[in-house]
C-alpha cells in the first residue's frame, strides 16, 4: 500500500501539487486558530487569577455610623487568616496652586467645569501598584516608582499633566481645597505633594467633565488626603477597600466569613473583582465561544472541501480500483493507500504550515479579540451599562482584553497533525463511500 501510495504522488504531479496547497491551506488555518486559543487560555487565567485575587468592602452611606465603623471593621477583616494585604482607596479633590489642570474639550463640559477651577480629582492608595487601573493596563507607569505604605505627601501625577506644567520626579505641587469639594470636613486645606511617578492612561479623552478625567487625577498617599480634608484615623472615610488573599482558592471562604461581620449589608457591601470587571470577564467568555467556532467552522469546511475534491478524484480512479479489485486487494487496503496518499503530502503541507502560522497567527488574535471586546461592550450596554459614570474607576467596567500575545510552537503542531489527520481520515471515508456501496463486479463493470 505504502508503495503505491508514494508512486501515484509522485506520478500525479499536478494533482499532489493542488492536494498540497488545499492541506496547507487548512492546517495554516488550524495552527492559527490553536495558538490564539493557547494564549486566550493564558490570558484568561491570568484574568481570572487577578479576579480571586482579592475582594472588596465598599461603603453604602456617608453618615456618622458609617465613618467611625470604617477602621474598626478593617482591622477586624485583617485579621481573618488568609488575608495577606490590603490596600485602602480614600478620595477627595483639590485646586492646583500656580498649575494648570487640562481642560475639557466640550464647550459645554467647559463652561460648567469653570465653577471648579484648577481642580484635580485626588485618590488616596497604600500601593498604587496594586490599584486596579493599574493591574489591569488601564493606567501605566512610565517613569518614577509607584506609592508605597509608607509614603507620605508623595504623589503620582498623569503624562499630560506633567507636560503641560513642564513638572518632572522630583517636582513638588500644591495643593489647595477646590471651591467645591463633597468630601472634606475642612475648607481651607493645603498640601505640599512631591512626584515620584508618572503615568500615562489607556483612554485620554478630553470630551467629559475635567474632574472625571484621568488626565487630572493625582494619587497620593491616604495619609495626606487624610489630613488635607481634616479626617482622623477613627473617621477616615475609604471610598473602598482591597483585601489580598495569599491563596485564590480560599476567596470564597473568606468572603463568606466576612459577609457575617457587623455592618455589611447595611452600611457596606462585599464587592467582588468580577463585578467590577464585567466585560473584561464576559470578554474573555465571548473570545473563547469565537475561537471554538472558528476551530469548528475550520474542520468542518476542511472535511466538506477535502471530501468533494476527493470524490471527483477517486471516481476518475475507477479503472485503477478495479484492478486492484481483481488482483485480490481488498477496499479497505484500497481506502487505507488513499489515506496514505494524503498524509505523506500532508507532512510536507503540514510542516510548511508553520511558517506561514507564524506570520498571521498574531494578526488573527487580534481581529478575534477586536470582535469580542466589541461584543462585551454591546451586552454590557444592554444591561444599562451605558449609564456607568465616566470616571477611571468606573470605567474599568467597560475595559476588555486589549491583546493576546500570540506564539506559536511546536507543541500546537502536535495538534495541527492530529486535526489535519483526522479531518483526512474523514474526508476520504466520506469521499469513497460510492465505492464501498458498490460490488467488485458492479466495479469492474465499470472499467469495460
Amino acid at each position: 500500500m505504502f508503495k503505491r501510495a508514494c508512486l501515484y504522488v509522485t506520478r500525479k504531479k499536478s494533482k499532489s501539487l493542488i492536494m498540497l496547497f488545499i492541506l496547507f491551506a487548512i492546517a495554516t488555518a488550524v495552527l492559527s486558530i490553536i495558538s490564539v486559543k493557547k494564549a486566550a487560555l493564558i490570558t484568561k487565567e491570568e484574568i481570572k487569577k487577578e479576579v480571586n485575587s482579592s475582594f472588596s468592602i465598599v461603603g453604602l452611606a456617608w453618615g456618622t455610623e458609617y465613618t467611625n465603623g470604617t477602621m474598626g471593621l478593617i482591622n477586624e477583616i485583617k485579621k481573618l487568616d488568609g488575608i495577606s494585604k490590603i490596600n485602602r482607596t480614600s478620595t477627595s479633590g483639590g485646586e492646583l496652586v500656580g498649575h494648570k489642570g487640562i481642560e475639557s474639550e466640550s464647550k459645554t463640559m467647559r463652561e460648567d467645569d469653570e465653577r471648579f477651577g484648577e481642580y484635580v480629582a485626588l485618590q488616596g492608595s497604600d500601593y498604587s501598584d496594586l490599584d486596579k487601573k493599574f493591574t489591569s493596563g488601564s493606567f501605566k507607569l512610565v517613569e518614577g516608582r509607584h506609592l508605597t505604605e509608607g509614603d507620605r505627601n508623595k504623589v503620582l501625577i498623569h503624562k499630560e499633566l506633567a507636560e503641560l506644567n513642564n513638572l518632572k520626579i522630583g517636582d513638588e505641587v500644591s495643593i489647595k481645597a477646590a471651591p467645591i469639594n463633597y468630601y472634606r470636613l475642612k475648607d481651607d486645606g493645603k498640601m505640599n505633594l512631591e512626584i515620584i511617578g508618572i503615568y500615562d492612561s489607556e483612554d485620554n479623552s478630553k470630551s467629559i467633565s475635567k474632574t472625571y478625567m484621568p488626565q487630572n487625577t493625582m494619587i497620593t498617599d491616604n495619609q495626606s488626603i487624610m489630613e488635607f480634608d481634616g479626617f482622623t484615623e477613627k473617621n477616615i472615610v475609604y471610598a473602598n477597600t482591597d483585601f489580598y488573599v495569599n491563596d485564590p482558592e480560599n476567596l470564597k471562604s473568606i468572603m463568606k466569613k466576612v459577609e457575617k461581620f457587623p455592618g455589611i449589608g447595611e452600611l457596606h457591601r462585599v464587592s467582588t473583582n468580577d463585578e467590577l470587571f464585567t466585560s473584561l470577564v464576559k470578554s474573555t467568555e465571548n473570545l473563547n465561544s469565537i475561537i471554538n467556532t472558528v476551530l469548528i467552522g475550520i474542520v468542518v469546511v476542511g472535511i466538506i472541501l477535502l471530501s468533494l475534491i476527493l470524490t471527483f478524484w477517486i471516481r476518475g480512479r475507477i479503472k485503477e480500483t478495479g484492478i486492484l479489485l481483481s488482483l485480490g486487494i481488498s477496499k479497505n487496503k484500497i481506502i487505507s493507500q488513499y489515506i496514505i496518499e494524503l498524509l505523506i503530502i500532508a507532512m510536507l503541507g503540514f510542516g510548511l504550515s508553520y511558517f506561514s502560522g507564524k506570520a498571521i497567527a498574531q494578526n488573527v488574535g487580534d481581529k478575534l479579540v477586536t470582535q469580542a471586546s466589541e461584543q462585551s461592550i454591546k451586552e454590557f450596554n444592554k444591561v444599562g451599562g451605558s449609564m456607568v459614570a465616566p470616571d477611571a474607576d468606573a470605567q474599568l467596567m467597560t475595559k476588555t482584553i486589549d491583546s493576546l500575545d500570540v506564539s506559536v510552537t511546536f507543541n500546537e503542531m502536535i495538534y495541527v497533525f492530529l486535526i489535519g489527520a483526522t479531518i483526512i481520515v474523514v474526508s476520504v471515508i466520506v469521499s469513497s463511500i460510492p465505492i464501498i456501496n458498490l460490488k467488485p463486479k458492479d466495479i469492474l463493470s465499470k472499467m469495460s
